[in-house]
């Protein structure tokens, strides 16, 4: 399955490489897209290299954390990370299992992350839970299971991914998205690259059916693809107000829960590209 796929140390070592070449750091790296980031048996080392080459700010990463021992827990607290967090699915095993079709050991889960908050000294632990209708037994039990053992916690509302039509990821809610945050163009589309596990290079972090890409670090370098024309006329794209030519784009509603807004800008950005 391509969300399990794993990229390759030669490749994730040259990667971080080139971005040597651009003038500042970048502002932060994340570890993670469509799969479990534990998966990979060298993450620790990647995020090591990561931090030698000093190329990024902060340095983060998201898992479901089923994948926690003690001895990863101890390699992942060496490694360099600024933050790792936890997403937990929910802390009923059975109902865990209806959203995953994962059944968990609850208990083996918590033990795990209480053992990996202590050994990190400089990562902090952030440790989520999406609100999928909870009851409030069920958060009560989220907090008092997890508030002792992060640096701090959240209860986050789910919210739609690119291409809805094909994967309803609301489990059939409605995101809350209030009118302030209607947005024509995307940020995220103007400041970040996604590179993708097997090199090629997406514009979107919820971009899971790599509908978004504009470039291929197996043949291309980095610099060129940031620079490239695709990226260009993908952002031309969303600044004119057709990102709906976009499978990815045209009904994600993932932009909508972001801060940012650059829509008063649009006609400046546009003169710049």
């Amino acid at each position: 399955m391509r969300h399990n796929q794993v990229m390759k140390w030669d490749l994730f070592t040259s990667i971080v490489d080139q971005f040597k070449e651009f003038p500042q750091k970048i502002r932060h790296v994340t570890l993670c897209k469509d799969g479990e980031p534990l998966v990979n048996k060298r993450f620790p080392e990647m995020v090591r290299y990561l931090r030698d080459a000093d190329i990024a700010e902060r340095i983060i990463t998201k898992s479901n954390g089923l994948l926690l021992n003690p001895e990863l827990n101890t390699r992942i607290a060496e490694c360099g990370l600024d933050n790792f967090g936890v997403s937990v699915k929910h802390v009923n095993p059975e109902k865990y299992e209806q959203i995953t079709d994962v059944l968990p050991d609850y208990p083996r889960l918590v033990s795990n992350v209480a053992d990996l908050y202590s050994k990190c000294k400089d990562t902090k632990i952030y440790v989520s839970f999406l609100d999928v209708g909870l009851s409030q037994e069920e958060k009560d039990k989220f907090y008092k299971d997890f508030q002792h053992i992060s640096d701090y916690m959240a209860i986050e509302d789910l919210h739609g991914w690119s291409m809805s039509d094909a994967a309803d990821f609301t489990l059939g809610q409605t995101p809350k998205v209030t009118p302030i945050n209607r947005k024509v163009v995307c940020p995220l589309v103007m400041c970040s690259m996604v590179v993708n596990a097997s090199g090629t290079v997406s514009l979107c972090g919820e971009d899971w059916a790599e509908k978004t890409v504009v470039g291929d670090l197996n043949t291309q370098s980095v610099k060129e693809v940031w620079e490239g024309v695709k990226m260009r006329e993908f952002r031309m794209m969303h600044l004119e107000g057709r990102r709906n030519e976009n499978e990815a784009c045209g009904n994600c509603n993932y932009l909508e829960t972001l801060p940012d807004n650059v829509d008063d800008h649009r006609e400046e950005m546009i003169r710049k590209l």
